[in-house]
C-alpha cells in the first residue's frame, strides 16, 4: 500500500468531509483545487493549495493544520509530509453510535455514544438552524436528503452545522408511493429504489449529526399492501448491513388497530416505529401495547388537528383550528407524549418547522413565508425549555368577527370583517388582509400543493387596519380569507375562514 494512502486510512478511518485529489510522488498537482476524489469508503479532508502552501481543512471550512513543500513547478516532492499532515488531522469528527438499551426498569431508552438521549425535534425544512437551537429544540426529522438543501453538495454543510449546534438529523429515505406511479410490483421500480436507498445509506452513514434513518413515511397508507410491507423490511435489513450505527425507524399514518397489527406482522427489521398522529394522538401509548408492539416508538408527527379530523362547512372545506388552539394543542400533546417515557417512547417530532401549504399556508406551517413565528413555534420553544422569560410574545388573535364567516355571499356584494388581537408586550401590530380561492378538493396524504391563488380586487389596496370591507370576487366557488397580524419583533399571528361565492 502507498505510503499516502496507508497514512491517510489508518489516521482518518470513517472521518467526515472530502479528499481533494490523492497526491502520490512525483505526480503533477494543480496548485488551485484538484479534483474531488472518494478513497474506497472513507471520506478524508479537504487539500486547499496556492503557492506552495498546502492547508488542510475539514469539510465545515475549519484549518487543520498548514505545511510547505519544495516544488518543482507544479509538481510536488513531499509527498510523505502530506500524508502526515492529514493523518494528523485531529479535529475531524467520528460517526457516533446510536442504539436503543434496556434498562434496568426494562424500559427502552434511545442512546448516543452510550448516553441517554431523548429527542426533542421537529419536523421540517427551509428554516434556520438557530432558530430551532434558540428554541431548545435537539434534533430535526427531514423526509428525504434533497430537503437539507437544493444543491446536493451544500447538504453535507447543512449536516455540518447541524452537528456543530448540537442538533441531530433523523434523515429521511424517500420511498416510492404507489399513489405517485410507483409499482411495487415492478422489479426495476424495485431495482432503482434500492440502488437509491444503498446510496443515500453510503453518502452519510458516517456523520456525526446523523441520528437514525427514517425509511419512507406512510407506505402503509389505507391498505396495508403486504408487497410494500416487506419491502420497506426488506430495505430495514439492507440499511442495518451497511450502516450498523444507527437505528432504521419508519413512520406510519396514524394508530389505527389495523395498521399497527401489520407494523408487528411485516417490521421485524425495524428498530423503532414513528407515528405521525393528530387529533388522536392522546391514545398512541395505549393502541400499541394494545396490537403488541414491543419495541421502542416515537411520534414523527404531532401537532393541530388534522383538516381530515375538523368540522367542514356544507360545500365540503374544512375550517382550521384558531392558532391559540393549535398552540395550546401542541403542549399538551408534548407533555403527553413525555409521559410515555417509561414505556418507550424515545421523544417526538412536531409538525411543520418551517413554512407548507397544506389545504392553507397556515395549518401546521409553525413560521410565515414572510419569516415570523407563529404561536405554534413560541408553544414548542415554551416546553423545550428555550424561550426566555423576558422574549418578545407573539400577537393573539381573540376574535374574527363577521357575517360572512363560514356563509355564503353573492358575487359583487360586500361584508365586514374584524379582528380583535392583543400583544402582551404592547407592541404596535400590523394587519395584512388576503382573499384566496380555496384549493381544498378532499386531498390527502400531505402531497405537495401549488400556492393558493390571490384575489387581489377582493380587498382594498390600502386595508392595514383590524378592520375591512371586503368585496366578493365575480366568480362563484369557495373562497377563503386571511388575515395576518405581525408585531413587528419577528412575531406574528393569523386566522382564516372560508366563504363561498354565489351567482349573481
Amino acid at each position: 500500500m502507498h505510503t499516502l494512502e496507508g497514512s491517510v486510512r489508518q489516521g482518518l478511518r470513517r472521518a467526515r468531509g472530502e479528499l481533494v485529489g490523492t497526491i502520490l510522488p512525483g505526480e503533477n498537482v494543480d496548485l488551485s483545487k484538484s479534483r474531488l476524489q472518494m478513497l474506497d469508503d472513507w471520506t478524508i479532508a479537504v487539500v486547499w493549495c496556492s503557492g506552495c502552501v498546502f492547508e488542510i481543512m475539514t469539510s465545515n471550512g475549519k484549518t487543520c493544520g498548514k505545511t510547505r513543500f519544495r516544488t518543482v513547478g507544479s509538481r510536488l516532492c513531499s509527498h510523505v509530509a502530506v500524508s502526515l499532515l492529514l493523518a494528523s488531522c485531529s479535529c475531524l469528527a467520528e460517526s457516533r453510535h446510536v442504539g436503543f438499551s434496556t434498562t434496568d426498569e426494562g424500559r427502552h431508552e434511545l442512546q448516543v455514544d452510550g448516553r441517554p438521549y431523548y429527542i426533542k425535534g421537529a419536523g421540517g425544512f427551509g428554516q434556520d438552524l438557530v432558530v430551532l437551537k434558540r428554541a431548545g429544540a435537539n434534533s430535526l426529522r427531514v423526509w428525504a436528503d434533497s430537503q437539507l438543501h437544493e444543491s446536493e453538495e451544500r447538504r453535507v454543510k447543512f449536516l455540518d452545522k447541524a452537528y456543530e449546534m448540537g442538533i441531530s438529523v433523523t434523515l429521511g429515505i424517500w420511498l416510492g408511493h404507489e399513489r405517485h406511479g410507483f409499482d411495487y410490483r415492478d422489479p426495476d421500480d424495485i431495482a432503482r429504489q434500492r440502488r437509491h436507498v444503498a446510496e443515500v445509506v453510503a453518502r452519510y452513514k458516517d456523520h456525526p449529526a446523523l441520528l437514525m434513518w427514517g425509511l419512507g413515511n406512510e407506505m402503509e397508507w389505507d391498505t396495508y399492501p403486504e408487497r410494500i410491507l416487506r419491502e420497506v423490511n426488506h430495505l430495514a435489513g439492507a440499511i442495518k448491513r451497511i450502516d450498523g450505527k444507527h437505528p432504521v425507524m419508519t413512520a406510519i399514518a396514524g394508530h389505527e388497530h389495523e395498521r399497527l397489527k401489520a407494523a408487528v406482522t411485516f417490521f421485524s427489521s425495524i428498530d423503532a416505529l414513528g407515528i405521525n398522529a393528530y387529533a388522536t394522538a392522546d391514545s398512541v401509548d395505549k393502541d400499541l401495547r394494545a396490537a403488541g408492539w414491543k419495541k421502542p416508538f416515537l411520534i414523527t408527527e404531532f401537532g393541530a388537528d388534522g383538516y381530515w379530523q375538523c368540522w367542514h362547512t356544507d360545500w365540503g372545506v374544512p375550517l382550521e383550528p384558531e392558532f391559540k388552539v393549535k398552540a395550546a394543542r401542541y403542549r399538551t400533546l408534548y407533555e403527553r407524549i413525555g409521559s410515555w417515557r417509561d414505556r418507550g417512547c424515545v421523544g417526538s417530532y412536531c409538525f411543520f418547522w418551517g413554512t407548507k401549504q397544506e389545504v392553507t399556508p397556515t395549518w401546521f406551517s409553525m413560521f410565515l413565508k414572510s419569516g415570523e413565528q407563529l404561536p405554534t413555534a413560541e408553544a414548542m420553544a415554551n416546553v423545550w425549555g428555550g424561550n426566555r422569560d423576558d422574549a418578545n410574545r407573539c400577537p393573539e388573535i381573540q376574535k374574527v368577527s363577521s357575517p360572512l364567516y363560514c356563509n355564503a355571499i353573492r358575487a359583487g356584494a360586500t361584508a365586514a370583517v374584524e379582528v380583535r388581537a392583543t400583544d402582551a408586550d404592547g407592541d404596535d401590530l400590523r394587519f395584512e388582509w388576503l382573499v384566496v380561492k380555496d384549493a381544498y378538493r378532499g386531498q390527502s396524504g400531505g402531497d405537495p400543493e401549488p400556492e393558493d391563488i390571490a384575489v387581489p380586487s377582493a380587498i382594498p389596496k390600502d386595508a392595514a387596519n383590524s378592520r375591512v370591507e371586503l368585496t366578493a370576487p365575480p366568480d362563484e366557488g369557495p373562497y377563503r380569507l386571511f388575515v395576518f397580524v405581525r408585531d413587528g419583533k419577528g412575531n406574528a399571528s393569523s386566522a382564516n375562514f372560508p366563504f363561498y361565492v354565489t351567482g349573481e
